[in-house]
């Protein structure tokens, strides 16, 4: 005989597994397509004068289009205050940069006739962290945490040919090395209230060179190399406060690091004086996060951060970079959106926008579209987010001696992984 009752539960329990499942799957599907090497990005910008600041260190915090100064876990060093067991964080990130270089074609007539690409490149970047392990103690919640502070990488390549496309020369630049910041915090909760102070050891060392290979032997081929170590401290300050279990407002201050760089391949004879001290600016942040009546929970986060790099000091000057002169900094705010869905006890999507300013140049800006994922698996907490960034600009908007005739287009994916564990 035909169960009416049985094909109807049949069925419900089919429906409720589509319901956990279908959020899951999704998310692996965005993860994989973003794996595929599509867009790319670089930033020559930074990589050749003061690096690119990272506040991330979660792919919870990026997929929230880099929200961090509310969320839990984060660079604020606040978000320890809440912690009531062990926590032990790894992550690996993979960041696929590119750049297309163009410039305009004339006519006989200097009539333009378009736009001719003269270089496209891509590259991937890999690094293994972040990492951070917390406890909490009866009088303060402490945490190390181990991630890269400022960003220097960079890869550039092209083939110079003449009218009649037979090559000239080749031409390779590479900035490559990372500021590591080795991080102890301290935390405590107040009531409602959470403070934290987090000091930051940043040590690393950058190489930068640049090589000319000419095809005709009797050209001399060109080949420049620096090389520089970094050493230094850095501290920063945060604030929790939460109104209800809806909404939190938090601050965060970044003193600034404190830098040393040495210059072990000059010669103070012939170079000058082989050391200089870097202040980099500081960094206030302002963030709410809020948690809406919705019938999927939903968090949403708003961060908004100034750093004041119009007072950035550079005492001492060696200039070994290409770019790193006497520039004129502008102070930046930038702006960040993230929201994040309960689709399940086990599956979260998160996704968000951030607006990122130059400090080379006003009209220059990153603009970031995020997502991301996060899963429960067997007691482990696996996040998963992505960056798609895009980045226009002329060499005449740039204060440096770049080419002015040049057009610059950077596109990029970022791929954060992390995955935590709490004891």
């Amino acid at each position: 005989m035909f169960n009416k009752n049985y094909l109807f539960h049949k069925n419900l329990n089919y429906l409720h597994l589509h319901y956990y499942l279908l959020p899951t799957a999704y998310c692996l599907l965005l993860t994989a397509y973003c794996l595929l090497p599509t867009a790319l990005s670089a930033g020559i910008l930074e990589s050749y004068t003061y690096g690119e600041p990272n506040f991330i260190i979660s792919a919870h915090s990026l997929g929230m289009g880099g929200t961090f100064i509310a969320v839990d876990i984060s660079s604020n060093p606040a978000s320890f205050s809440y912690l009531n067991s062990t926590l032990l964080s790894i992550g690996f990130e993979s960041n696929l940069q590119g750049e297309r270089r163009s410039k305009k074609a004339f006519d006989s007539f200097d009539n333009t006739i378009g736009d001719v690409t003269i270089s496209d490149n891509g590259f991937l970047f890999l690094t293994p962290t972040p990492f951070v392990l917390a406890y909490p103690f009866t009088f303060a919640n402490m945490a190390i945490q181990i991630a890269p502070k400022y960003n220097f990488d960079y890869r550039y390549e092209r083939i110079v040919r003449d009218d009649f496309y037979v090559k000239i020369k080749d031409i390779y630049e590479e900035c490559d090395g990372k500021l590591w910041s080795y991080s102890a915090v301290f935390a405590r909760q107040f009531g409602s209230i959470g403070a934290g102070i987090r000091y930051d050891y940043i040590n690393g060392r950058i190489r930068c060179e640049k090589t000319e290979d000419y095809v005709d032997p009797e050209i001399e081929s060109y080949y420049e190399f620096y090389r520089t170590d970094w050493s230094g401290w850095n501290m920063s300050l945060g604030l929790n406060m939460d109104i209800g279990w809806r909404l939190r407002l938090a601050a965060f201050y970044d003193m600034g690091g404190k830098i040393e760089r040495t210059h072990p391949l000059a010669s103070p004879e012939a170079l000058g004086y082989p050391v200089d001290n870097l202040d980099y600016p500081q960094t206030f942040g302002f963030g709410i996060r809020y948690r809406p009546a919705n019938q999927f929970p939903a968090t949403l986060n708003i961060d908004i951060l100034y750093t004041g790099w119009e007072d950035l000091e550079l005492n001492n000057t060696f200039n070994p970079f290409p770019l790193d002169s006497s520039l004129s900094l502008n102070n930046t705010i930038s702006y960040h959106l993230g929201v994040e869905h309960l689709f399940s006890p086990e599956t979260k999507l998160r996704f968000g926008f951030a607006y990122i300013p130059s400090y080379l140049d006003k009209s220059i800006a990153t603009a970031k579209f995020t997502f991301g994922c996060g899963f429960l698996l067997s007691g482990f907490e696996m996040d998963i987010g992505t960056a798609i960034s895009r980045r226009l600009f002329n060499g005449e908007d740039v204060p440096t001696d770049m080419d002015k005739e040049l057009f610059f287009e950077e596109l990029g994916i970022t791929i954060l992984t992390t995955l935590t564990r709490h004891f």
